[in-house]
C-alpha cells in the first residue's frame, strides 16, 4: 500500500518534470500516510510548498490507488487517507503470509560485529545492551532478506591475555594452598577463581610451584578458552548466537597484521616508532602503530581485522561499539582509506551508550557474588531473558538509560513485556474459546480500524529498521500494537457476537504480527499467561 502511494506521487512529479525520491511516514492524526516532498522541492521549484503540494495532488489518480481522500496540511504536508476496503486486504495478506508477513526482498551480504569483549572474564552489564542490539539487528536484516554473518572478534592476544594468564596461575597456586599475593592491576573476580578451580581439576598439581614464565602459554591458552566458552554460553542464554568467532591471535599467526601495515599509504617513522598520519584526514593527532619497543598498539591489529572483514566481499559491515570507542572510529576510517577502501566504509557503526541497573531506587553497581561489575548471567537470573532483551532494545542505543529491575519483573500491564505478551496470549485465548471458523469473506472491521492500521505498518517498519538500524522502533511498535489490540478487545464483544466469525480473522492477524515482532526481538510469544 505504501509503495502504491510512493509510485503515485512519483508519477505526479514526473508530470511536473521533477525527479525526486519520495518518502512516506506514518501520519499524525487520522491520516494513514504523509509526505513532506512539497517542502523539500520549494527551493528547487521556486514556489511555495502549498502550491507545489496542490499540483502534486492534482496529478494523482485517487481511484486507481485506493485513496479515499488527500489533504494538504500545515506548511505543505500531503496527507493520504486510504479506502477502508484497501485496508481490509491487510488481514488477508497477514493470514496468507503467516510467519513471513513483513519479510523483505533485500539482497545484501552483511557483516555485523558485536559484543567482542576480551575473553578475560564473564560478560557484564556493559556488554548486555550491545549483545541485544546486535542480535535484534541481525534478526531484522535477515528478515528483510539479507544474508548476514554475526561475528565476535576475540581479542586473544596482547597484554590483557598475559594478565589473565598470570592471574589464573596465581589463583591456581592459591587453590593448592600456596600463600602468594595477587599481582597488582590484575583480574580479581570470582570468574578467575572459577578458572583456577577448573585448571586444578584438569591438571592436578602438574604446575604447582612451577614458575609462571615456564608455563605461561598453557595458562593463557586454557584460561581464555574456558572463559570464551562461558561467554558463548551466557550469550546463548540471552538468545544471542554468533556465526563466527574471529581470533586476533590467528592474524598474528598468519602474518596478516604485517601485510596490512605494508599496504598503509601514509605512515612514517619518528622517535623509534611507526606512526599513521591521521591528522591529514582531520584527526586531532597522528597515531602510533608500532611502539618503540616493537610491539603493536591496540589500533594496529584492529586495522588488519577490518582489512580481513572488508576483503570477504560484504556489501557493507556494521560495527557495534561501546561509547568508549567513539574516538576510535575516526582513526579506523582514516586507516581504511589508506588501505584503499572507499570513504564511508564504517558509516554503519552504532555506538552503545551506558546502562545503569536500578532496583528499589538504588543503582546496582557491583556484583556481591562476583566481586566485579554486575554480570550478564546475574541479570538474566534476575529479570529473565525476555525482559532483558526487551528493555535493552527499547531505547535508541546512542542514549543512556536506567534499567528498572522492579518494572522488568512486574506481572502487570505497567511492564511493557508483560503487556505485549499478554496481548498475544489473549488473542490465543479468544481463538480457544470460539466454536466458529474465521470467515475472511465476511470480514467485520467496524471498531477494528485503528488495530488494522497498526497491523498494516509492520512491513514498512521492517524495511525502515533494516535501512536505519533503529531497532528500538520494534519494541515501541509492539507496545502500540498491543495497546490497539487490548483496546479492540475491551471495546468489542467478540466471542458470542453475531459478527464473531467475521471478527476472528482480525484476532488471528493481530496474534500473527505480535508473534512475528516478538520473534524478531528474540522474545517468547506465550500461548497463555
Amino acid at each position: 500500500m505504501k509503495n502504491k502511494i510512493i509510485n503515485a506521487v512519483t508519477d505526479s512529479l514526473k508530470k511536473l518534470n521533477v525527479e525526486e525520491e519520495v518518502q512516506l511516514t506514518p501520519a499524525k492524526g487520522h491520516a494513514d500516510f504523509s509526505t513532506n516532498i512539497a517542502m523539500k522541492l520549494a527551493r528547487v521549484l521556486k514556489d511555495t510548498p502549498q502550491n507545489i503540494a496542490q499540483k502534486i495532488v492534482e496529478g494523482i489518480d485517487k481511484d486507481a490507488n485506493s485513496i479515499e481522500s488527500i489533504e494538504i496540511a500545515g506548511p505543505g504536508f500531503i496527507n493520504f487517507f486510504m479506502r477502508r476496503e484497501a485496508l481490509n486486504t491487510i488481514i488477508t495478506d497477514i493470514l496468507e503470509a503467516g510467519d513471513d508477513y513483513g519479510k523483505g526482498n533485500q539482497t545484501d551480504y552483511v557483516n555485523v560485529e558485536y559484543v567482542s569483549a576480551n575473553p578475560t572474564g564473564y560478560l557484564h552489564l556493559g556488554h548486555a545492551r550491545g549483545a541485544v542490539v546486535g542480535s535484534v539487528l541481525v534478526n531484522i536484516l535477515r528478515f528483510a532478506g539479507n544474508k548476514v554473518d554475526a561475528e565476535y572478534y576475540v581479542n586473544d592476544a596482547g597484554a590483557q591475555i598475559n594478565i589473565l594468564g598470570e592471574a589464573s596461575w596465581t589463583r591456581y597456586q592459591q587453590a593448592h594452598g600456596v600463600e602468594i599475593e595477587m599481582p597488582e592491576n590484575t583480574y580479581r573476580g570470582q570468574d578467575i577463581v572459577w578458572v583456577a578451580g577448573q585448571l586444578k581439576e584438569m591438571w592436578g598439581d602438574k604446575y604447582l610451584n612451577v614458575p609462571y614464565e615456564e608455563c605461561k602459554e598453557e595458562f593463557k591458552s586454557e584460561a581464555k578458552k574456558m572463559l570464551l566458552a562461558e561467554i558463548d554460553t551466557d550469550l546463548k542464554k540471552l538468545g544471542v548466537v554468533m556465526d563466527k568467532f574471529s581470533s586476533e591471535q590467528s592474524m598474528y599467526d598468519q602474518n596478516l597484521i604485517t601485510k596490512a601495515l605494508d599496504k598503509l599509504q601514509d605512515k612514517f617513522e619518528e622517535d623509534g616508532a611507526t606512526w599513521l598520519r591521521t591528522t591529514k584526514y582531520g584527526d586531532d593527532k597522528d597515531r602510533v602503530l608500532i611502539k618503540s619497543d616493537g610491539s603493536y598498539t591496540y589500533l594496529t591489529p584492529d586495522i588488519a581485522y577490518h582489512d580481513v572483514k572488508l576483503s570477504r566481499g560484504y556489501d557493507y559491515i556494521v560495527n557495534i561499539f561501546g561509547a568508549d570507542h567513539i574516538g576510535y572510529i575516526k582513526r579506523m576510517e582514516v586507516a581504511l582509506l589508506q588501505l584503499g577502501y572507499p570513504d564511508g566504509a564504517l558509516k554503519d557503526t552504532l555506538v552503545i551508550q551506558l546502562v545503569r541497573l536500578i532496583k528499589d531506587g538504588q543503582e546496582l553497581k557491583m556484583s556481591k557474588r562476583m566481586g566485579t561489575s554486575f554480570t550478564l548471567r546475574e541479570l538474566i537470573e534476575l529479570t529473565g531473558k525476555d525482559a532483558t532483551r526487551f528493555f535493552m532494545a527499547n531505547r535508541s542505543c546512542d542514549s543512556k538509560f536506567d534499567f528498572d529491575v522492579n518494572l522488568a519483573t512486574q506481572k502487570t500491564s505497567d511492564n511493557p513485556v508483560f503487556y505485549i505478551q499478554y496481548a498475544h496470549a489473549r488473542a490465543n485465548q479468544i481463538l480457544g474459546k470460539t466454536e466458529k471458523e474465521a470467515d475472511i469473506e465476511n470480514l467485520y472491521t467496524i471498531g477494528a480500524e485503528k488495530l488494522m492500521d497498526v497491523l498494516s505498518k509492520f512491513p514498512d517498519l521492517v524495511m525502515t529498521m533494516s535501512k536505519t538500524r533503529k531497532i528500538h522502533l520494534l519494541p515501541q511498535y509492539l507496545i502500540d500494537l498491543a495497546r490497539a489490540f487490548h483496546s479492540y478487545y475491551n471495546s468489542n464483544k467478540i466471542v458470542g457476537s453475531e459478527n464473531e466469525a467475521g471478527m476472528l480473522p482480525i484476532v488471528l492477524a493481530a496474534k500473527q504480527v505480535l508473534k512475528n515482532g516478538l520473534t524478531l526481538l528474540g522474545i517468547s510469544a506465550p500461548e497463555r499467561m
